[in-house]
């Protein structure tokens, strides 16, 4: 869709709902689609995942058939946990784009998670992918995992992928794939083993180091996972996965001190985006720091209004601690933006059961189900 002009609206007389979709409307007016792409991806690798999806949702209503601007929107949602959004974008980038090989495999891989998982769509798009680029190296790993499905014979599966990690030995990502095989078999030693291997040949990546930590964790070797993700940390100063990995190691071996000193870190790493102030708030509520992640998430909406996550969690606070009213009031203002809103419908249906409304809340799980 091309805008032509710019128009002024009176805001009072539009509803929130009307003025939110403008919002994204206007934000294209005078403006290119590259230069939505560029920022959003700016946004996206410094994990401001709400403006990041507003400068590619500009993009896609600047041309709706661009596939960039749809892989943009795909890995926003990602990112955000967003699953059916995210296979959504992800169908379109590859309608769009018979050459997206990334796009492809991605969704190939979202099949699986399916239950019960879309094998027969998942080996379609592999099997394009394949035909395009034989030594496509995700494909490889898609296709280890279609045949760990299918209940594979073991060698196979470890043969393919050793295939995928010859296409290119200084991936360390391939063997981590490797490594993570091996841990869903419990073959620890074989699994630390390819680990190893990944580190070794590019030391100088925090991804090694932070599966590494996770293995320590799921082989129950506590005491040395620490370690680990300081490495990650000492390697790659800037990444933000690998100190959100060590609060939360701190947060699960109960050291609040270190872990809310690293989550206000992540905070200023992150410049103070309302992300990174989530999980500070969120760390806030899990210790039962009630009346400062409720300071937290107030701040982010008096900043951004239209954050949903942030209004969630403020109703479920509110909701816990049965002041009705304000979870209410949270809820019609999500509703006011979205009345469709599935998660909000949800929080409302609580809160009817809550106040002894079970017919009502019965409707509100009825229009989740449609949904």
């Amino acid at each position: 869709m091309r805008i032509e002009e710019c128009h002024i609206f009176h805001s009072k007389l539009l509803p929130l709902s009307i003025l939110c979709g403008l919002l994204i409307l206007f934000t294209s007016c005078g403006q290119s689609l590259e230069s939505h792409l560029e920022r959003g991806e700016e946004f996206l690798k410094k994990r401001k995942y709400s403006d990041a999806e507003m400068q590619f949702r500009a993009g896609v209503n600047i041309n709706d058939e661009s596939p960039d601007a749809h892989w943009g929107l795909a890995r926003t949602f990602e990112k955000q946990g967003k699953f059916l959004e995210t296979v959504q974008e992800l169908k379109r980038t590859a309608d769009l784009d018979e050459t997206h090989l990334e796009a492809k495999t991605k969704l190939g891989n979202y099949f699986l998670l399916f239950n019960p998982p879309q094998i027969q769509e998942a080996e379609r798009l592999l099997q394009d992918v394949l035909a395009r680029d034989a030594n496509f190296i995700e494909a490889h790993i898609l296709k280890a995992s279609v045949f760990a499905l299918q209940n594979r014979d073991e060698g196979g599966i470890v043969a393919v992928l050793n295939h995928a990690i010859s296409l290119d030995t200084k991936r360390t990502e391939s063997y981590l794939a490797l490594a993570r095989f091996y841990m869903k078999r419990n073959n620890t030693h074989e699994a630390e083993e390819t680990i190893k291997r990944g580190i070794s040949v590019n030391d100088k990546r925090a991804i090694g180091y932070l599966e590494y930590a996770r293995f320590l964790d799921f082989a129950k070797r506590y005491d040395e996972v620490e370690a680990k993700i300081k490495k990650a940390i000492e390697v790659e100063p800037k990444s933000i996965e690998a100190r959100e990995a060590l609060a939360s190691h701190y947060l699960s071996r109960r050291d609040i001190e270190k872990a809310e000193k690293t989550y206000k870190e992540l905070v200023q790493v992150q410049e103070n985006s309302p992300e990174s102030r989530m999980d500070l708030a969120n760390f806030y509520s899990l210790v039962s720091r009630k009346d400062e992640a409720v300071k937290v998430y107030e701040q982010i909406l008096t900043e951004n209004a239209d954050y949903a996550r942030a209004r969630y969690k403020l109703a479920e606070v509110f909701l816990g601690r049965k002041d009705f009213d304000r979870v209410n009031a949270e809820v019609e203002k999500l509703l006011s933006v979205n009345d469709t809103d599935a998660e909000a419908l949800m929080i409302r249906a609580r809160l009817k059961i809550a106040e002894g409304s079970a017919d009502e809340a019965v409707k509100d799980l009825e229009e989740v189900l449609k949904k």
